[in-house]
């Protein structure tokens, strides 16, 4: 990698001088409490590849008995499965630049390391915000009974309705779904379709307990997260991408772990023909999906991003499509 050197920059005069790091104007609070349980970040060291979990599935227990036979009868029994998390090793990407450029700016290193290290901190959350929904995103969609796709509705932009039709998939374990998690064009939607609807049919303000209008659009008392740091959308077959995911999630619906702690390591290079500062760093994060395991075998060890967006790569732990982290609507 070559030194960004003093060219690189423009040299300002001593009056005006700037060292200003460009700050995304994105919304970032989406785990643990933002998202109401649904998308939990923590810190949790784990060892190896992989995190294995037994996880039982108990039959009924309750049937009609015939109190007049003298029958014999079967036993139940319960089986297992197991859940599978699997760790993705990340980096911070080295970064180098001369001591002469930043003295040519009356800066430092230390300012260097400083900026640096903010951004990193940004670029991560984005990065791990993206890898979150697209994983579930990716998974939800790929099973038809939880996804509400309306894009070839007359309304195909988000809508209150869309969103009922996604809860009833859950059937009579919709209130399990904790959250909506949409881009702030889904949402956008929504309002505008809420207050164009408002004018042509009476308002529910309330249903079976549950908020419909109130102080935000039609969510059905579910909080709302928008955030465009993520990957929500798909390509069509014209291969534009203008198909959005607005992804309703139960309680910990995806797990991730930090499971090995960022480790950064700063140094002068020498030996060149300028005196360098670089910056370089690594960490890896566990993956976990409610009630999915990741399949070692086709999966395999530190997934790249396509591969953990890979849904076949996720198995399902049981037949029941209520079981999964939560339902998906698809919109213009």
């Amino acid at each position: 990698m070559a030194n960004n050197t003093v060219s690189n920059f423009t040299i300002y005069d001593a009056e005006y001088q700037t060292a200003q790091l460009e700050v995304l104007a994105k919304n970032l609070n989406v785990f643990n409490a933002a998202s109401n349980g649904a998308i939990v970040l923590r810190d949790r060291a784990v060892l190896g590849d992989y995190e294995r979990n037994t996880v039982f599935d108990l039959p009924s227990t309750v049937a009609w008995r015939d109190n007049t036979s003298t029958s014999s009868v079967s036993d139940g029994y319960v089986t297992d499965s197991e859940h599978v998390g699997v760790k993705v090793n990340l980096k911070y990407s080295p970064f180098k630049m001369t001591d002469d450029a930043w003295r040519k700016k009356g800066q430092t290193p230390e300012t260097f390391s400083a900026l640096l290290g903010a951004a990193n901190a940004t670029r991560k959350m984005e990065y791990l915000i993206g890898a979150a929904t697209g994983i579930l995103g990716n998974k939800l969609t790929s099973v038809a009974s939880v996804t509400n796709d309306i894009t070839a509705a007359s309304t195909n932009t988000l809508n209150h309705t869309a969103l009922a039709g996604a809860l009833a998939k859950f059937g009579d374990q919709a209130s399990q779904i904790a959250c909506w998690v949409m881009h702030s064009k889904a949402y956008w939607d929504l309002v505008s379709n809420g207050l164009a609807g408002a004018t042509l049919a009476p308002i529910i303000y309330e249903q079976a307990g549950a908020i419909v209008y109130g102080g935000q659009p039609a969510t059905y008392g579910k909080p709302v997260v928008i955030t465009d740091a993520a990957s929500y959308n798909e390509a069509d077959s014209s291969g534009d991408y203008n198909r959005y995911w607005t992804l309703g999630l139960t309680k910990g619906a995806l797990t991730l772990d930090q499971s090995e702690p960022d480790v950064v390591v700063s140094d002068l290079v020498t030996g060149e023909p300028n005196i360098a500062h670089r910056v370089q760093g690594e960490f890896a994060i566990n993956f976990s999906m409610k009630n999915c395991a990741w399949d070692v075998t086709s999966g395999g060890a530190n997934p790249t991003l396509a591969d953990l967006f890979t849904s076949d790569y996720w198995d399902a732990l049981f037949a029941d499509a209520k079981l999964l982290p939560g339902v998906v609507v698809i919109s213009r």
